[in-house]
């Protein structure tokens, strides 16, 4: 099995690759691009002068808002599934 990088910071990429080795391969497919998008907000909303030319506010809309809003439920509703899966096997 290859290795997966030890997850450091807020690296959701890093941490969902964590998350499918340890556990199951496939423990957060179809959540990827999910927490691709979110980890690339991570920065900017941290870090208001990261963006070159003005602060996030300037930078964001309305549909960024809604699609990381969108992004942050697919992956908490894929978690939530994840844990309750785990929960009922060791309840056997």
């Amino acid at each position: 099995m290859a290795s997966v990088a030890r997850p450091w910071g807020h690296d959701l990429v890093g941490l969902g690759a964590s998350v499918s080795a340890a556990v199951e391969a496939s423990a957060l497919s179809g959540v990827e691009a999910s927490l691709r998008r979110l980890a690339r907000h991570y920065i900017p909303a941290r870090y208001p002068d990261a963006v070159p030319g003005g602060g996030p506010g300037e930078h964001y809309g309305p549909e960024d808002s809604q699609e990381a809003i969108a992004a942050a439920a697919a992956v908490l509703e894929a978690v939530d599934a994840l844990w309750r899966r785990i929960v009922a096997a060791s309840e056997r």
